[in-house]
């Protein structure tokens, strides 16, 4: 009877043995497929994370583009109307001379002058600005002139 007692004694040892083997296997499994998921879940959000800093990033390094070329363009546009004034003060000094200023009076050469720059003037352009300072009289003939 010890025997039989034994042998179903070790018998019934190793089904709970192997039954707790089993179930440790099935909570490991689950435990693994549970750390899966997350990790899936994660690298998901990372993912969207990422993506939203990329977009935000060039979003950002538009804006400061267009910032910058719009600062180069008016820094641009600061140099040539500074030139055109450094040039206009330098040819109004040259003026100064008596055979240019002498020239300059004579209102058919004056005439000739502007008519040639209308000539070459292109609508299209619309950066193109020309002014002319005249005394009243003057202008009254400049008009008479041109219609």
């Amino acid at each position: 009877m010890n025997d039989y007692l034994n042998t179903g004694l070790t018998t019934l040892i190793e089904k709970v043995h192997n039954e707790g083997i089993q179930k440790a296997n099935e909570e490991a499994q689950q435990i693994i497929a549970e750390a899966k998921r997350q990790s899936a879940e994660l690298m998901k959000e990372t993912e969207q994370h990422i993506a939203k800093m990329k977009e935000n990033s060039l979003n950002e390094i538009n804006r400061i583009r267009e910032n910058l070329n719009n600062e180069m363009k008016t820094v641009g546009q600061q140099a040539v109307s500074t030139v055109k004034n450094e040039l206009a003060a330098i040819i109004t000094n040259r003026i100064k001379l008596p055979e240019i200023s002498e020239t300059l009076q004579e209102k058919e050469f004056l005439q000739q002058i502007i008519l040639t720059v209308l000539q070459k003037w292109n609508p299209a352009d619309t950066n193109f600005k020309l002014e002319l300072l005249l005394n009243k009289n003057d202008e009254t003939q400049l008009q008479d002139f041109f219609e």
